[in-house]
């Protein structure tokens, strides 16, 4: 379970790593554009660790890499992003992610019945939400948000707990540094085709520093991310793999408060403990799996 921690919590960083860097690079291109290209460079990063540091074969799955994977774990979740913080603020965004351990743990109990019921880990995802809640401010410095960017945020969440059910069921038997090279290049490939018909007109090449910040996002909030969360699904389950959403806000504030001199206030420190306490309640106490 330790182990599981530690790489919850690097995957959850890495994550986070990306308010960093697109904030750097954010004037350079469209939402679109920087969605292609982060998942491209990751997709190339991927190749070469895979390929050659991890030394895994590629090819054999090639053939029976699941396209669904690119789309619904990459190519639609970036594009929902994109569409979504034109009308939402960040902090409604924070929110709305939790769609997906939410959602992945009321499957995994109530439909496909892997978890038994377990009021302590309910108890926990009201008490984290509540946290972020009180972490991000509702209500105070969201704003108005419009509903269907909203619903369409929360889809891109509802196909992220079907990529994690999939991966879990129908590509377990794959090498998962390998798939997720061919996921990641599916989703890229998926993301390049509408940034091209929908922001031609205002791509350029970024500036030196933009263009490091955007390999920077892929290599490392997206890349090391995605190989870190389907090695999560494969040790230990997509319900406990989903908890990242708990920590990407919070953990994405704090670099912004190190690196970006942004303020760190009580409210900050106050939701972040409700987080904690949350995560504990959810993972402290395993439920075990319905049998029969």
């Amino acid at each position: 379970m330790r182990s599981n921690l530690l790489l919850l919590f690097a995957v959850s960083l890495a994550w986070a790593s990306d308010y960093l860097f697109i904030r750097w690079a954010d004037a350079a291109l469209p939402p679109l554009a920087i969605g292609a290209v982060t998942a491209t460079v990751a997709a190339i990063a991927l190749f070469l660790l895979v390929r050659f540091i991890l030394k895994r074969p590629l090819m054999p799955i090639l053939r029976e890499v699941p396209i669904v994977l690119g789309a619904t774990s990459v190519a639609w979740p970036r594009i929902t992003v994109a569409y979504a913080e034109e009308s939402i603020t960040p902090d409604i965004g924070a929110i709305t992610g939790t769609t997906v351990p939410i959602l992945t743990l009321l499957v995994s109990m109530f439909i496909l019945r892997q978890q038994a019921f377990s009021p302590p880990r309910l108890l926990g995802v009201l008490v984290a939400l509540g946290g972020l809640a009180v972490f991000v401010g509702v209500g105070g410095s969201g704003g108005r948000s419009t509903i269907d960017a909203i619903l369409v945020l929360m889809s891109s969440g509802i196909t992220f707990v079907f990529a994690g059910f999939y991966a879990q069921s129908r590509a377990a038997r794959f090498d998962k540094a390998a798939l997720t090279v061919w996921i990641m290049a599916a989703g890229a490939a998926m993301l390049v085709v509408p940034a091209l018909i929908f922001e031609i007109d205002h791509l350029a090449m970024p500036p030196a520093t933009a263009l490091a910040s955007l390999v920077a996002s892929g290599t490392i909030a997206v890349a090391l991310a995605y190989l870190g969360y389907f090695i999560l699904i494969e040790r230990a389950g997509p319900s406990f793999a989903a908890l990242y959403a708990y920590l990407v806000p919070p953990l994405g504030v704090l670099i912004g408060v190190v690196f970006l001199g942004e303020a760190l206030t009580l409210q900050h420190l106050g939701g972040l403990a409700l987080v904690l306490v949350g995560l504990w309640l959810i993972t402290g106490r395993q439920a075990k799996p319905v049998s029969g």
